[in-house]
């Protein structure tokens, strides 16, 4: 049964007065400051239904069931359910009464994904304020979202199209899979951002931790900061771009693609790269090019040593590393 309209009116009005999107759907425009506190009367008994459909979508099975099976189960659940964005961005701020529960993170991200890819609206603002890292929010999306507040893992897994900003950091993973669409971090981003993603934009204004753009396979990737270990990691075809320092190993086991860091690269440029490009407009470290069997590499600053420079019995590397514009190295 629904829960009372009293009972839901006490959950509302619990929740701190948030940030309202600046003219409601302007993605980049001033935000003013509105209070959420309280839902219409006659707006209670809808999201009576979706808390509804949200217990009914997380049955004792999901637990021993695959994480990519949740979606399923809660497009399932809201298939009679007819609400506006309105009513989802209610439906959030509701869910915040329910973050104690078992597996709260991925369930609630599926669960809202499946929504907005199911409303017949296109544009979205959610608030996330008092739920940080909510996993897996736009997984297969195909809507416009803006998102305040931090994103777990996953933000825009398989993502179809459309777009999604963040203004926040978000969790590992972001974007993996994506197949087009552009996605916009206002914040930082942690490990493997854009893995395996085949299509679409996806830029980080801040710093990305370990591995952005590993096994990506298309598409464009921009960290405007700086980024970690092993940027382009195993990358397959696609744009990585640092605007600026990479920690090192950048294009490490590279096949195809593009890498392009304005700053400094670090140590080890090209391990094991056998394909692709890689170009570092700064200095970089020891072993360029370290197991390289082809490809090019790039480097416009300083540079310690060449991998062929090493007397451990290692293999001399192989493909085209040029130096301030010089080929030193054709092998």
């Amino acid at each position: 049964m629904p829960e009372p309209i009293t009972a839901l009116d006490k959950r509302i009005s619990r929740i701190p007065p948030v940030l309202a999107v600046g003219g409601r759907f302007g993605k980049y425009s001033p935000e003013t400051d509105r209070d959420v506190r309280k839902p219409d009367v006659k707006q209670d008994e809808k999201l009576a239904r979706m808390l509804e459909a949200w217990k009914a979508a997380h049955h004792t099975d999901i637990f021993v069931s695959p994480h990519y099976q949740w979606y399923d189960f809660s497009e399932n659940a809201i298939k009679d359910l007819e609400y506006s964005a309105q009513d989802v961005e209610r439906f959030v701020i509701a869910l915040h009464e329910y973050q104690d529960e078992e597996h709260f993170s991925s369930r609630a991200g599926y669960f809202i994904s499946a929504l907005i890819n199911n409303c017949r609206d296109d544009e979205f603002a959610l608030h996330l304020e008092a739920m940080e890292g909510i996993a897996h929010l736009g997984e297969q999306n195909t809507k416009n979202l803006i998102i305040h507040g931090n994103a777990g893992s996953s933000l825009g897994h398989s993502m179809i199209s459309g777009s999604i900003t963040l203004f926040g950091d978000a969790g590992d993973h972001l974007a993996f899979g994506m197949k087009d669409g552009e996605v916009v971090v206002k914040g930082n981003a942690r490990e493997s951002a854009g893995h395996g993603m085949k299509g679409g934009v996806v830029v980080i204004e801040g710093n990305a931790t370990s591995r952005p753009g590993d096994h990506m396979e298309g598409g464009r990737l921009v960290v405007g900061g700086n980024a970690g270990w092993q940027p382009g990691f195993e990358m397959h075809g696609g744009l990585l771009w640092i605007k600026g320092n990479a920690q090192g190993n950048v294009g490490a086991i590279m096949k195809d693609g593009f890498v392009l860091v304005e700053g400094d690269g670090g140590d080890e440029p090209g391990t094991w790269m056998s394909g692709g490009r890689i170009s570092i407009k700064g200095n970089v470290g020891k072993d360029v090019g370290d197991y390289m069997s082809g490809g090019e590499l790039h480097i416009g600053g300083n540079y310690e040593s060449l991998s062929i420079e090493r007397a451990y019995g290692r293999p001399a590397a192989r493909g085209k590393i040029y130096h301030q514009g010089m080929l030193i190295m054709d092998r």
